[in-house]
């Protein structure tokens, strides 16, 4: 027969496996993530670094203090809160950190706070294996040629540079997602932490690390597109742009590590081994009949996915009557815009349709319903095809429609290769909610399925060349006619 301790695990280890079966999605696309991209490949040592830190950490010297009961139950519900609104919203990254923080979680309610707190650096720092900084893309593209313009300049090369492009005498260039650095910026600082945490003491020296964890990186990025530009402006443009250009990459980004960690081993500090046989948890006495979250957890994550499985079928259901039923999900997308300079790639819209309005042209994507495949925010969807077309510009600003409606909408300023200029405006209406900020997006979807309001979303693009005024736009437009 298990004893209550082994029962105990079981149960928490079967919450464990129910959860990920919920967000299977979320859970495998977290693990495809840092098997097959550079920039997420550090998550695989996360957890393992984790663990180290806590069992090379002395054991902690305190009675065990379990948790309240309406502590318990306010942490429970509001894990299952955050369970819930990332399947709704359909936003892995909530729901990756939904599955990790089941560790703090756990170590919460079967030891109490004292103990969490003891082990709080390396419970926190579990979150740096969820995949998340893509984001950081565009801005990090921006530094990079910042950088590089800088330093050619100070060189005394002549650059010209347009938005992403930038060209000398005797090549173009244009700074890529790529070339942004950001696997290299997130791998190294987030290794930086680690490092710091584990083999420093003092709070200035780990404080100096992580911010050279994160200026080293960013910094060098800059240098390293300079150099490969300069590469081209002495003659060697094959070196400068076909396989060399990775190779020199690689070896350069392996020197800088190799400079970063050595200053970190000048830095470190000597560590004190916990003592022999002291095993990180053997003063802990688990509370296990005390503790309320032994029935406050598996109640939540009931609630959650009742709450799931009962609300996303009536949105569905919702969502379907307002279909219109000659649309036909396959109505040759690909081929709407064709030959025109700016065409949106969102491949799993129920329809996309092109209309002419003088020197402006609207696209209208609709999406009836949504589910993991098929999202209205995804990594799929583009505005532009960021290949041909560079920011130059991006704002936010507001259009007052003729019938009053103020939408909310992001201006850029694309450039083109040839150094033509686009302005690009673009917004998203979710059940007549209009905004122009990706994650108000779906909390506007959450919030409507809630209510048992939903009835699908819109994402709207306009574009013309940049000297077209935006009030040629505004008063042709219509709320009524915008939005489903």
């Amino acid at each position: 027969m298990l004893t209550p301790k082994i029962k105990y695990w079981v149960y928490l280890l079967l919450i464990l496996v129910g959860t990920v079966i919920m967000i299977s999605d979320a859970a495998s696309n977290m693990i495809v993530l840092w098997l097959t991209t550079d920039t997420y490949m550090h998550g695989l040592f996360v957890l393992p670094l984790a663990a180290f830190m806590i069992a090379n950490k002395p054991s902690p010297h305190t009675s065990r203090h379990p948790v309240g009961r309406h502590q318990a139950l306010l942490l429970s519900f509001t894990w299952a809160a955050l369970l819930l609104v990332g399947k709704l919203s359909l936003i892995n990254v909530i729901q990756q950190v939904a599955l990790i923080s089941l560790i703090p979680l756990t170590v919460i309610l079967c030891y109490g706070w004292r103990i969490a707190w003891h082990y709080r650096t390396p419970l926190m720092l579990v979150f740096f294996c969820v995949p998340v900084g893509d984001f950081l893309v565009p801005w990090l593209q921006s530094i990079t040629a910042d950088m590089a313009v800088f330093l050619l300049h100070a060189t005394g090369v002549s650059v010209l540079r347009n938005g992403w492009y930038i060209s000398i005498p005797a090549a173009d260039f244009r700074v890529a997602e790529a070339c942004s650095g950001v696997n290299f910026l997130i791998s190294t600082f987030t290794l930086s932490i680690f490092y710091s945490f584990i083999y420093m003491t003092k709070w200035h020296k780990r404080a100096a690390f992580i911010l050279l964890g994160f200026l080293v990186p960013l910094l060098s990025n800059g240098l390293r597109v300079y150099l490969i530009i300069i590469i081209a402006h002495y003659g060697n443009k094959e070196a400068a742009t076909g396989f060399d250009h990775v190779v020199y990459g690689w070896i350069f980004f392996v020197f800088i590590l190799i400079i970063l960690f050595s200053i970190g081993h000048w830095w470190r500090d000597p560590i004190a081994s916990p003592h022999q046989h002291d095993h990180p948890f053997k003063k802990i006495e688990l509370a296990i009949a005390a503790t309320p979250g032994k029935w406050a957890l598996p109640l939540c994550l009931g609630l959650a996915i009742v709450a799931n499985f009962a609300i996303a079928p009536l949105n569905e259901t919702s969502a379907r009557q307002q279909t219109p039923s000659n649309v036909s999900r396959a109505a040759k997308k690909e081929e709407i815009g064709e030959g025109l300079p700016l065409r949106p790639k969102f491949p799993m819209a129920d329809a996309i349709t092109l209309k002419e309005m003088g020197n402006w042209r609207q696209y209208k994507i609709v999406y009836y319903s949504e589910n993991d495949d098929k999202k209205i925010i995804s990594f799929q969807n583009r505005w532009f095809d960021d290949k041909i077309w560079s920011i130059k510009n991006k704002e936010k600003i507001s259009i007052l429609l003729h019938d009053g409606t103020v939408i909310p909408v992001d201006k850029w300023t694309l450039v083109g290769v040839t150094g033509s200029e686009y302005q690009l405006l673009t917004s998203y209406c979710v059940s007549k909610d209009w905004s122009s900020n990706t994650l108000m997006v779906k909390a506007l979807k959450v919030k409507q399925q809630l209510l048992l309001n939903y009835t699908g979303s819109l994402a709207v693009a306009w574009f013309s060349p940049s000297t077209t005024p935006i009030s040629q736009l505004t008063i042709q437009l219509e709320s009524r006619t915008l939005c489903p």
